[in-house]
This record gives structure tokens, C-alpha cells and sequence, in this order.
């Protein structure tokens, strides 16, 4: 029981640091992929890879109580430059229930079709791979909802907790040791250091 728990946990761990969502894999595609030395180009992949950033903000204002300290708020993420003011208006106005952290990535992805469709990108190949990147950027963020959204069954832990106790608390009585040459039979109280 106790190495199921433990599984489960460390395979946890292991997901959700496999799919953090670094940008580096993403960024390097983008600008490979999306060519022009212009400022608009230049400005075109930043916007691209914001949009992006900015989705990877909004999953862990969720997730992390120290990003949602550094973020708070709408007006926190327009100040450090990840959104800006008109975007926000956007952001604010989707009637969603749930967590708009897709929002960004759809506006990355309008992007790089415009950019494909422009002529920037030069082959379907080559925008099949950025879109690649983005896609498999957005399924690690997806990811990493689901594993917040879902947590381990309390149940669990708390077998565990009893579990490890009553085995230690056993373990007291058990492994403590009759001195049998005396006609008496006394229970010497060695208890064990932990």
C-alpha cells in the first residue's frame, strides 16, 4: 500500500514537471521557422511567443500561490508586459466559467496563419512544425490544469498516515525483548530511538 502511494506521487511529480511548458522548445521553433529580419517580423514572433508566455501566466496564477502573489490581477500581468490593454478588454469579455488560458494560444495561433498566409513562413512543412511547437505547448499547459484540477483522494493520504503510525506503534511492543534466564518474566522497556 505504501508503494502504491508512493507511486503515485512520484509518478505525479514527474508528469507535472515534464510538462512545465518551457517556452525554449517553442521559441527557437518560432524564430527558425518564421522568417524576415524587419521590425515587423521581429515584432510578429515576440507577439507570438507573449501570447504564449501569457497563457503559461494564467495556468499557473491557478495553480501557484507564489505566481498568483507575483499576479494578483489583470492589471499586475498588463504592467509586467505579458498582455496588453486592449487585450485585456478581450480577456474580460469571453463569458467562461473556466480558466481562458486557450485565449492566448488561439490569438499565437491566428498569428502564425497570418504569417503563413503572408508568405513568411515558406512551406506547409514548415508551418506544420510551428504549429507543432504551439500545440504541443498547449497540451502541457492543458496537462498541468488537469493535474490541479484533479487532485490524489484524500483518502490516500490518510490511510497512509494511520497506516505508517500503527506499524511504528506495533513495532514498539514487538520488537522488544524477554529476558528468559530469570524465573521471572519481565518485559524490558527498550523503546526505539527514531
Amino acid at each position: 500500500m505504501l508503494a502504491f502511494f508512493v507511486t503515485v506521487i512520484v509518478d505525479r511529480w514527474k508528469n507535472i514537471f515534464a510538462n512545465i511548458g518551457f517556452i525554449e522548445n517553442t521559441a527557437l521553433a518560432i524564430a527558425t521557422l518564421v522568417r524576415g529580419t524587419e521590425p515587423e517580423m521581429v515584432l510578429t514572433r515576440r507577439t507570438i511567443i507573449r501570447y504564449l508566455v501569457l497563457s503559461q501566466v494564467l495556468v499557473f496564477r491557478d495553480i501557484s500561490l507564489k505566481v498568483r502573489r507575483r499576479f494578483p490581477n489583470i492589471d499586475s500581468i498588463i504592467k509586467s508586459g505579458f498582455l496588453q490593454e486592449h487585450e485585456a478588454v478581450i480577456l474580460e469579455e469571453i463569458d467562461c466559467p473556466y480558466n481562458k488560458y486557450w485565449v492566448p494560444i488561439n490569438w499565437a495561433s491566428a498569428v502564425l496563419q497570418k504569417v503563413f498566409v503572408e508568405g513568411k513562413i515558406t512551406a506547409a512543412p514548415l508551418f506544420n512544425a510551428a504549429w507543432q511547437e504551439v500545440k504541443t505547448f498547449r497540451s502541457n499547459m492543458a496537462i498541468l490544469c488537469n493535474f490541479d484540477w484533479v487532485p490524489i483522494p484524500l483518502a490516500y493520504p490518510q490511510v497512509i498516515f494511520v497506516a505508517v503510525r500503527f506499524y511504528f506503534f506495533m513495532c514498539l511492543f514487538t520488537r522488544q525483548h524477554l529476558d528468559m534466564t530469570d524465573t521471572r518474566t519481565v518485559c524490558l522497556a527498550k523503546f526505539p530511538n527514531f
